[in-house]
């Protein structure tokens, strides 16, 4: 054997080991790229789904400046703010009513009893009797909301109609 063909088939061999790690490089590229375009397109889906809570936050806090700001300007004129006063009086009374007669039985029946361990601690550290326990005050209705809305708005009476005479 000549010094050539042992060159010669070296470099075959070397240029084929060249080929097949060019081709393991090809190969984890394209792996990785594609991993990368999955993460970029979740990156993006968080990024939009972040830009549009934003967006919504501050139009939700643009409008809500808006409606206090009308708000203080109606409570400038003194018979807009007794209604106002009224109107708030009143919302105050319901909301409360519902909160006693339906948020709070829902939640209670709606809870988890409490485990076994707390509900005989409670039942054992409790000095006072059961008899002297007593019932939470329902809030009262204030008459003045009532008289308030009366004088804003005063009451209609129902037409009545008249048989028409055929005479």
């Amino acid at each position: 054997m000549s010094i050539t063909n042992d060159v010669r088939t070296y470099a075959d061999v070397a240029l084929e080991q060249g080929k097949h790690v060019v081709d393991q490089a090809q190969a984890a590229v394209s792996e990785r790229i594609t991993g990368v375009a999955g993460d970029a397109t979740v990156v993006v889906e968080k990024v939009q789904s972040r830009a549009q809570n934003l967006a919504s936050k501050a139009s939700e806090t643009y409008f809500t400046g808006k409606v206090e700001e009308l708000y203080g300007d109606l409570k400038k004129n003194e018979q807009v703010a007794k209604v106002l006063d009224s109107a708030e009086l009143a919302a105050t009374v319901v909301l409360d009513t519902v909160n006693e007669r339906v948020i709070k039985p829902v939640r209670s029946a709606v809870a988890p009893a409490p485990a076994p361990t707390r509900a005989h601690a409670a039942s054992t550290t409790s000095t006072a009797p059961a008899a002297n326990h007593k019932p939470a005050a329902q809030p009262a209705a204030k008459p003045a909301a009532k008289t308030a809305a009366a004088k804003a708005a005063p009451a209609k009476r129902p037409a009545t109609r008249r048989p028409a005479n055929k005479g």
